[in-house]
Order: structure tokens, then C-alpha cells, then sequence
């Protein structure tokens, strides 16, 4: 006996109603996961990156030579989780230091701050030295018309859900800006050299790699033709910068590689979607990694700390260059994409030479063993450089 028409359509109504409500119930758990993600987990899996870059015009005695780059720390008194990172990699670079540190800015919020940052970086070793330049934070946001509305934002964020969202602890930004000066004086008492807007060669058997700083592109505080200044175009340069926006610079000449920093890779990368918020002027094809520009190879560091600690499918990161001669290393007509390579370890795990590139452009994919080899008359690498 068939059941009255009626009922029948009550009960599909019940059916779909049961649906949508299961399907709106996995969509908010889903987010309600990866919120919690995004807190709690994402910004605290360091990863470890080695990373075989082509270097133009690399004399032959640097060819191996290793570059640590590190970025955007933005440093507050009391992250413990920062401290016992650089804590763990000071021991690393102690134990086998790599050739030079690249260090691009934004190291504090506050200028008071900027000498227990600076004690945590001198326990650093490079072979040839460490090398800073500033960032937009350095200077102080609130100083920088074209920020203070997200910082008025990340404030109200702050007292509707209280901190540790924002990290301010209760510290309103200066108006007036950071002491510059007093930040530039702790890390050349750490041992850092800050380049604004000068280069300097590091010499290797009679052979150089020049290593020159812009000041703050983000501010447009740079001068490149200072920064430039003594540099033969005919020698190897590494130039240094906070931001991508250094691209809208005057170059005198194109460098064999641009370090950067400042959009943190975007933070929050949800799948299928460019980040919403990079911070940066220039339109690129990626913000963190490998990315070809007009002047060459730029190597865009996702950054450790952040001054809103979210993270989703970007985890903070330190990244191992190993410098060779351009025609040395494989550059693939495809390569894959940033995403899925390398996914992040511990701070004392072993580490896998990750394939980088920009979506829909030809890459750089670093060899098989070639970032990982013994240096000549040398040791193995040690767990930080595996």
C-alpha cells in the first residue's frame, strides 16, 4: 500500500533537509579546523629549506658557497617558541656555519627590544659574516601612512579577542616612529653588518662576491645607486632587500640573486586562490621562494615570526642557499609547485632538497645530490643542511 502523496513529499524534504544540514555541518567543522589550524599549529612548523640556486657570473671558488637565509622574526619579548628556534639553529651554525647569514629585516616591533634580538642573532656563526638590512617593521608602522589602517585593525582584533592575536601586549605603536639608530647599533655590537643602501665584497682565493643592502623599498627609503656604488658590473653581486618592492628600484645592473622578505608568503594560502594579503606593490607570479623577475632570480623567505600569528599552508621557514654557476644547475621547462615539496619537519629533522618554482613558469629545480654534497675536504653537512 503506497503512502499518501503528501507524506511522501514531507519525507524527501526531511531527506534533504537532513543533507544540507550534514553537508553545512562538515563545511563548519572543516573551518572550525582549519582556524584552529591556522592559530595554533601552522606557525609553529619551521621548515627547513636547501635550495640550489644558478648564480651568474659565479667565480669558481664560491661555487658551493652556502648562504643562510633568514627573515621577518619580528621579534617581542617572551616568544619562547622564536628563542628556542634560534637557540637550536645557533647550535647548528656553531656546529658547521654556513658561509654567510642574510638577514632581511623587520627583527623588532619596538626599538627597546631590538638588543635582546640582536644577543639571540650573535650566537649565529657565518664564515664570512652576517649581514642585515631593515625593515618597514624596524622603522616603526605606525610612522608609515600606508599601514597604520591595518594596524588600527590588528589593535581592535586585539582588544575584541584578546592577545596573544596580535602580539602587542598592550604596547601602542610609536607614532614618531622607531629609534632606527638604536636598532642599527645592536646588531653591529651582535656582530651584523646593516647595509643601507653600500656593498661589500667577500673575497675567496682571490676571487669576489660583492654582498650589497637597499634601505626599506616598502618606505621607498632605498637609494640603488648608492647601493650600487663601487660595484664593477662584470663582478658577482648578492643584493639584499626587506621587500619585492626593491623591483621598482633603478638597477644599474641585474644581480646573480635579490633576498627578500616581508610578505611572509602570504600567510594565509587557501588552495586554488593567490594569497589575499602580501603587502607589497609589485604584482609577482609567487611570494615566497624561487621567483624570476625582470632582474633575475629573487629568493622571497616566507619568514619565521609574523606580527598576526596565523598560518595556513605557509609554515615559517629558514632556507639554506647553495650558490652555483649558472650553467651547473638543471633548470627544467616545468617544475612543480612550491606546495608540494618539502613539507614541514622539526627543527631537528632531516631535510629534503625541495624542487621550487613559479606557478605556470619555467622553475628551478635543484640537482639530486648537489646541495647536499660534502664541501671539498670537508665533512658531511650536519642535520640542518640534510
Amino acid at each position: 500500500m503506497s503512502l499518501p502523496v503528501e507524506q511522501r513529499n514531507n519525507g524527501e524534504q526531511r531527506r534533504r533537509l537532513m543533507q544540507r544540514s550534514f553537508v553545512l555541518a562538515v563545511l563548519a567543522a572543516g573551518g572550525a579546523g582549519a582556524a584552529i589550524h591556522a592559530r595554533w599549529v601552522g606557525p609553529y612548523r619551521l621548515q627547513r629549506r636547501v635550495v640550489s640556486v644558478p648564480f651568474p657570473r659565479l667565480p669558481p671558488a664560491f661555487d658551493g658557497f652556502r648562504v643562510l637565509h633568514l627573515s621577518d622574526l619580528h621579534y617581542i619579548p617572551g616568544n619562547r617558541w622564536l628563542e628556542r628556534r634560534l637557540a637550536e639553529l645557533a647550535l647548528q651554525t656553531q656546529a658547521d656555519p654556513p658561509d654567510v647569514i642574510a638577514l632581511t629585516g623587520d627583527f623588532v616591533e619596538w626599538d627597546e627590544d631590538a638588543g635582546a634580538c640582536a644577543a639571540l642573532l650573535a650566537t649565529l656563526r657565518a664564515r664570512h659574516g652576517s649581514f642585515a638590512v631593515l625593515g618597514n617593521h624596524d622603522y616603526g608602522n605606525a610612522f608609515d601612512p600606508e599601514e597604520v589602517p591595518r594596524h588600527r585593525l590588528l589593535h581592535r582584533l586585539g582588544d575584541l579577542v584578546g592577545d596573544p592575536l596580535s602580539r602587542f601586549n598592550g604596547r601602542p605603536p610609536k607614532q614618531e616612529g622607531n629609534r632606527i639608530e638604536a636598532i642599527i647599533s645592536a646588531l653591529d655590537h651582535a656582530g651584523i653588518q646593516v647595509l643601507r643602501d653600500r656593498a661589500v665584497p667577500i673575497g675567496v682565493h682571490g676571487q669576489r662576491l660583492w654582498i650589497a643592502g637597499v634601505d626599506e623599498p616598502h618606505q621607498r627609503r632605498q637609494c640603488m645607486a648608492r647601493a650600487y656604488d663601487g660595484v664593477p658590473v662584470e663582478e658577482p653581486l648578492l643584493l639584499l632587500a626587506h621587500s619585492p618592492d626593491v623591483l621598482e628600484g633603478d638597477f644599474a645592473f641585474s644581480p646573480g640573486l635579490l633576498l627578500a622578505g616581508h610578505t611572509h608568503g602570504g600567510q594565509i594560502r587557501l588552495p586554488l586562490l593567490r594569497p589575499w594579503v602580501t603587502h607589497t606593490r609589485v604584482r609577482l607570479p609567487n611570494y615566497r621562494g624561487l621567483v624570476r623577475t625582470s632582474h633575475g632570480l629573487m629568493h622571497i623567505s616566507a619568514g619565521i615570526g609574523a606580527t598576526v600569528p596565523l598560518r595556513f599552508r605557509c609554515p615559517p621557514e629558514v632556507t639554506t642557499l647553495v650558490l652555483h654557476p649558472a650553467e651547473a644547475v638543471k633548470v627544467p621547462h616545468e617544475a612543480d609547485r612550491w606546495n608540494r615539496t618539502s613539507p614541514p619537519v622539526d627543527a631537528t629533522d632531516s631535510l629534503i632538497p625541495p624542487a621550487l618554482a613559479v606557478r605556470g613558469r619555467p622553475g628551478v629545480h635543484p640537482s639530486d645530490h648537489g646541495a647536499l654534497a660534502p664541501r671539498a675536504g670537508g665533512a658531511a653537512p650536519p642535520p640542518f643542511l640534510r
